[in-house]
């Protein structure tokens, strides 16, 4: 079977490549088993062939996170270039092309990239998510195709009209938008703000450096 990125496949192959492109296009990982339970095979041939798939080039492993998986659509340049914008919004909620502060030079591979027009390149403003993101920090975002925010994971976000970059955390009987810095009080999510979750953090770069 030739796929639709010209690569021969057999059926439970393409089945468990189905299954990784399904959970990237959700914003959401996947773990071995997971994906063993959910096609009824065994763990085994699962992870064996997900090996295979990487030392192919099909696939790549996100670094920061061992459950998520990049799709190799077509070959990469090892290095591009990011706006950096501003942690802030226009009228609309929306990150301004014209807040752009400069081209940052990113190596795809240092963050797992496979898709550089994905990239939000964020200046953080504060010490709200202290001690891992500080002022002045380039925070490397990835856009996600559907507003569904895993428990516990650190994105950039639209909220009351404003850019914030918070950790997404479920409670009890709601959701809120929580800084790692405990002086700061954690942000129910409501209606009224029209939170928007619009990229995941991949990245911190510090002083220049990864």
């Amino acid at each position: 079977m030739i796929n639709d990125f010209g690569v021969p496949l057999t059926e439970k192959q393409q089945d468990i490549l189905n299954k990784l492109i399904e959970c990237r296009d959700k914003g959401k990982g996947i773990s071995v088993r997971g994906i063993a339970g959910e096609l009824d095979m065994s763990p085994s041939l699962v992870s064996y062939t997900i090996k295979q798939f990487e030392k192919r080039g099909i696939i790549k492993r996100n670094i920061y996170d061992p459950k998520e998986y990049n799709i190799i659509l077509a070959p990469q340049p090892k290095v591009f270039y990011a706006n950096l914008i501003e942690a802030r919004c226009g009228s609309n909620g929306m990150l301004n092309e014209e807040n752009v502060l400069e081209k940052v030079p990113i190596a795809t591979g240092q963050f797992s990239i496979v898709n550089p027009d994905r990239v939000i390149l964020v200046k953080a403003v504060g010490d709200s998510m202290e001690p891992k993101i500080f002022e002045d920090d380039m925070v490397l975002t990835e856009k996600i195709t559907e507003s569904n925010p895993q428990d516990g994971r650190i994105y950039l976000v639209i909220n009351d009209n404003e850019a914030l970059i918070k950790k997404y955390v479920r409670l009890n009987s709601h959701s809120a938008l929580v800084s790692l810095n405990p002086s700061y009080n954690p942000i129910p999510i409501t209606e009224d703000l029209g939170t928007r979750f619009i990229a995941e953090v991949k990245g911190i770069i510090r002083n220049g450096s990864f």
